[in-house]
């Protein structure tokens, strides 16, 4: 009596065998997508221990190199530019109340040129890259003046622009003017056809309404005028540069032909 009872709950318990084996294939799916996950998570665990060891050398890398850099500009360093005739000036917010002019001058339009018709897309970029330069000074010193520094350590114009570029306050951004890109494309073009170089205008027709004024000759690609201009090789009072991060608002940059050099770039601030 006791055994016919415990047949039907012993029955009652039981699974059919396609519900186990569709139990089972689950159970093996489960498995398969669980040990997919743990290896996806291991090799994120390991790009992200080789972007803490990259970001780490990067860090010791600019460490390094900064500490380098101050190393070689201590004052000894610095008497010695100052002996190689180099027009040293101290970073220019030493001269003027700095915090005020940041109220009074506070334009970060990098791009500033970017709707201007009159300016070709070259032009612009150069204004562009001169707008980086005065904002960021210490960011653009470290991207593309210590480069150049770190393969030529012995040159007092490279070493000159870090130690400006990496003490002096940020300026602000300027805005193009049609006024001087005027006065300064009539010159760019005087220059470039008759083959002279310099400030002096040949032609009636030239203007001279600027308070400062840059010329690069040689180069066409932007952000390497930009750096001739800054670094001033072989120009002692180093006067490009001191204009270039000025205090102006405004600025006219023309770029054309040139007969002895293949191209020049006028760039008249105010």
């Amino acid at each position: 009596m006791r055994t016919w009872l415990l047949i039907p709950l012993a029955l009652s318990g039981c699974v059919s065998m396609q519900t186990f084996r569709a139990a089972e294939v689950k159970r093996d799916s489960l498995t398969l997508v669980n040990k997919g996950l743990r290896k996806e998570i291991k090799l994120a665990k390991q790009e992200n221990q080789a972007l803490n060891d990259s970001l780490r050398v990067v860090k010791q890398w600019h460490g390094t190199m900064m500490q380098q850099v101050q190393e070689r500009l201590q004052l000894p360093t610095r008497i010695a530019l100052r002996g190689a005739n180099l027009s040293l000036r101290e970073p220019a917010e030493m001269e003027f109340d700095y915090p005020a002019y940041r109220n009074s001058h506070n334009f970060k339009d990098t791009h500033s040129a970017r709707l201007v018709p009159w300016m070709t897309q070259s032009e612009k970029m150069t204004l562009y890259w001169l707008n980086v330069a005065r904002l960021d000074p210490k960011g653009f010193c470290r991207r593309y003046v210590l480069p150049a520094y770190r393969r030529d350590s012995s040159n007092a114009y490279l070493a000159s622009l870090v130690d400006y570029m990496m003490r002096m306050q940020p300026r602000n951004a300027l805005m193009p003017d049609q006024v001087q890109y005027n006065n300064a494309a009539c010159h760019a073009r005087s220059s470039g056809s008759r083959g002279y170089v310099g400030h002096t205008r040949q032609t009636a027709e030239c203007k001279t309404a600027y308070f400062g004024e840059c010329c690069a000759y040689g180069n066409s690609d932007p952000l390497r005028i930009v750096l001739q201009l800054l670094i001033d090789e072989d120009v002692p009072s180093l006067g490009h540069r001191y204009i270039c991060l000025g205090r102006y608002d405004v600025v006219g940059i023309a770029t054309a032909p040139h007969t002895g050099y293949g191209s020049n770039t006028v760039l008249n601030f105010r």
